[in-house]
Formats: structure tokens, C-alpha cells, sequence
């Protein structure tokens, strides 16, 4: 089956999951057209990204000869179809007033995309960001009658709204985490839970090994290691606060810091006050090689958010079985179980993260439980080859049957597909 993969300025760094599944799809079959609205203005760092961007067929720019044409294509193809994309531009109630503004100009670029859709025989378009690049696919949906699907990966009020027509209008829903299952009755009542699904995005496990020949260490200093964009959410001045109180605990420690953005100069000005320019290490943006580098090297994984819709960075250290401490806030609690794969703590209190950190950098055998208590965890429930074997399901069989398919079922069925290949 031809299907297309529609993620906006891809490749970007924060696009590792999306590769995943775009290989995991294509090692189950699927045909996977990648889709994208632009090039993003930095491409990301990793090995995937060069081949990834040459394959990818971008939708803008465009030169003014093209646009006319997708534009006279569209209006003779289906002109029926092109009049209910321009009432949809002027009606949809996305946040940004006024809506034609901001929902009318996307006409151009759909109009390309349901070019490239009848082109390429594509039968089905997913996108697992569900903003502006929803929109197009309820804009081809109308040019083409080709069905779309949505992965939710954040909250809901963060795509710019009109999430209720976004996903009463898509073929189905599928969400990252249990929490947001929840929140769907609340937030959107007249959608029927038949609707939407959860295929968790999660770490290939084959990948994403521990280091074979790492002793385990009970020297000092232990090296800890926290990943994300360097953002106000996602808590790096609670974890330095936590990291100086547990250097006045007697802790010999060191913070490998990997990640980039606006929070760098208010983050290197708190450590010096601090005085962790001994201990703390801003690495700046690396590629997920470098990344799993650092995971192997290090002792213990500390992320401080102060809220995660899943968190992918928790299951690749986990996946490399290094000890892992979370907080206790949107889908982190369903991949750590306090005390039994990693440690939890509320947001936004350092003193609660340092005892955390303390216990575990000081209690080598709790170290090693929990680490190794984190794989197995990984390899069972989120290993991302059970994610995308769940989405293909879902787009192969249609929204009448999703409630037969497992992800043990799923993940069995990509595992024979892989030993055939």
C-alpha cells in the first residue's frame, strides 16, 4: 500500500521517532512517501538526516508557474472539492484570528500536495502533527477523497486549535499516552473512544543497546546525564539546583547537559552561581549517536520537566539500562514505576530531586536493579517496533476493527516480518 508521511520542516533535530516509524512501517510493507512543508531552517544532526532530506518531497517553496498550475489542476480535477477547501479556509476556528488569514494561504500548498497524493497513488496520508499540516490533509481529503490520520504527540491545545474538526474529519486518532485517552471524553465529548487509539512512539531496543564491555561503576565520580531542548518546561534550573544540593550532600557527581535553546544563557548564568562550572557540562545540540554514546557512559538519566506528553528520552536511557529518574507529571508515570524501574518526583521541587539523585548515585546494587529493571521494561511495552506495527493496523484495517488488534499481536507480527527480511 502507498501511503504518505506528512511532518512539517523535517528533517529537524526532534525528529528521531519520526524515522523509527517511518522505517518500521517500511520494514512492515508499507510504501511510505515522505511528505513535508518545508525544509526546517537547521537540519537535524543525526546519521538518518542526509538521506531522509533527499528523499523527501518538500511542498514549498514553489515557483509562482507551479502554483498556477497545482491551482488550475485542483479547480478541474474536482471543482466541487476545491470550493469546500476556500469554505473550510474561511470557517475552520483555529486560534489565530482572522481565520482566512491564516487558514486560506494552506490552499496553495494542498493544492501540490493532492497533486503528489493522485501522482504516487497514495492511498492514505498520516501526520503525526497535527497543526497546519492537518489542515492540509482535510484540504486533500476534499481534493481527492484520500483518507488521513493523526497522531496527537502534545497536549491538544497546542496545535493551534480546531482539533475538534482535525479529528471528527480524520479516519482515525491515534494518541502517545493513556493520559490523553483520558482526557478525550472531557475534551471532546461528541467523539466517539471507537475513534482514537494509543500507539505509543517508543525506542528501537535492537538500537539502542547497553555497552557491552561497561563495567559497572562504583567509583566516584558518577556521571549523570540529561537530555532535552534547552526550554523553561523542561526544568534544567530545578536540576541544577537539585545537582548543587547534592554536591553539598558530599556527592562526587558530573552533569552532562545535551540539548539547545533559549534557556542556555539564563541556565550558564544559574550555574556559575551555583558554583557547578566543575560539575555541569552543556553539550549543545548532538545527533542520536552522540546521544547513545552519552547514555552507555553514564551512571544515572535525570530529566526535571514539569510536564512530558510521553517522554522518549526516559525509554532510550532506560533502553541502554541506565538508572532513571522522572517526574511525576503527564505520561512519565506510565513508563517509570516508582522504586520498581526508576525513581519519580514531583515537579518543580529540587530539594525532593536531590534526595532522589543522592539515593541512587550512593546505593550501587538499587543502581543496577533499577537500570536493568528499566530495559526489560522497554523491550516489553515500548519498543517502537510495537507503536508503528499498531499504526499500520490501524491503517490497513480501518476504524471498525482497531479494537481486535493488541500490541503483542502487533509487535509478534512485525517480529516474523523481520526474520522473512
Amino acid at each position: 500500500m502507498n501511503m504518505g508521511y506528512l511532518i512539517p520542516e523535517w528533517p529537524g533535530q526532534s525528529h528521531v521517532w519520526a524515522w523509527r516509524e517511518i522505517c518500521h512501517l517500511r520494514e512492515l510493507g508499507l510504501n511510505v512517501t515522505i511528505l513535508s512543508t518545508q525544509e526546517p531552517k537547521e537540519l537535524g544532526k543525526h546519521d538518518f538526516t542526509f538521506v531522509a532530506h533527499a528523499e523527501t518531497v518538500y511542498l514549498w517553496p514553489i515557483s509562482i508557474s507551479k502554483i498556477l498550475l497545482s491551482l488550475i489542476w485542483a479547480i478541474t480535477h474536482n471543482p466541487k472539492g476545491f470550493l469546500s477547501c476556500i469554505q473550510l479556509g474561511l470557517s475552520l476556528p483555529v486560534y489565530k484570528k482572522p481565520t482566512w488569514k491564516s487558514v486560506l494561504p494552506l490552499l496553495i500548498p494542498a493544492c501540490q500536495l493532492a497533486r503528489e497524493v493522485k501522482r504516487r497513488k497514495i492511498r492514505h496520508i498520516h501526520t503525526p502533527m497535527p497543526g497546519n499540516s492537518a489542515v492540509l490533509c482535510m484540504m486533500v481529503k476534499r481534493l481527492t477523497r484520500v483518507p488521513y490520520s493523526l497522531t496527537i504527540v502534545a497536549a491538544f491545545d497546542h496545535w493551534g486549535g480546531a482539533m475538534h474538526e482535525k479529528i471528527a474529519d480524520a479516519n482515525f486518532v491515534s494518541l502517545v499516552a493513556q493520559w490523553m485517552a483520558n482526557e478525550m471524553p472531557k475534551a471532546f465529548p461528541m467523539i466517539s473512544p471507537n475513534h482514537y487509539s494509543i500507539t505509543r512512539h517508543g525506542v528501537d531496543t535492537k538500537k539502542w543497546i547497553p555497552h557491552p564491555n561497561k563495567p559497572f561503576n562504583t567509583a566516584q565520580p558518577k556521571r549523570i546525564l540529561s537530555i532535552g531542548r534547552l526550554a523553561a518546561c523542561k526544568g534544567f534550573d530545578v536540576l541544577l539546583e537539585a545537582t548543587a544540593l547534592a554536591k553539598s550532600k558530599g556527592v562526587s557527581l558530573e552533569l552532562r547537559i545535551v540539548g539547545e535553546g533559549p534557556e542556555r544563557p539564563r541556565l550558564e548564568q544559574l550555574i556559575e552561581r551555583l558554583n557547578l562550572k566543575a560539575e555541569v557540562v552543556l553539550l549543545g545540540s548532538l545527533g542520536e549517536e552522540q546521544c547513545l554514546a552519552e547514555a552507555r557512559a553514564a551512571d544515572l538519566f535525570v530529566l526535571a520537566s514539569h510536564h512530558e506528553p510521553l517522554g522518549v528520552v526516559y525509554l532510550e536511557a532506560m533502553a541502554t539500562e541506565v538508572a532513571t529518574i522522572g517526574t511525576a507529571a503527564g505520561g512519565v508515570p506510565e513508563i517509570i514505576t516508582d522504586g520498581v524501574n526508576g525513581l519519580l518526583v514531583p515537579p518543580n521541587q529540587p530539594e525532593k530531586l536531590a534526595h532522589a539523585m543522592v539515593q541512587v548515585l550512593t546505593n550501587d546494587q538499587m543502581r543496577e536493579q533499577l537500570a536493568k529493571a528499566g530495559r526489560r521494561t522497554v523491550i516489553e511495552k515500548f519498543d517502537s517496533r510495537i507503536g508503528a506495527a499498531m499504526l499500520r493496523g490501524l491503517i490497513l484495517q480501518g476504524s471498525q476493527t482497531r479494537d481486535v488488534i493488541n500490541w503483542s499481536e502487533a509487535f509478534s507480527e512485525l517480529q516474523k516480518t523481520s526474520s522473512r527480511n
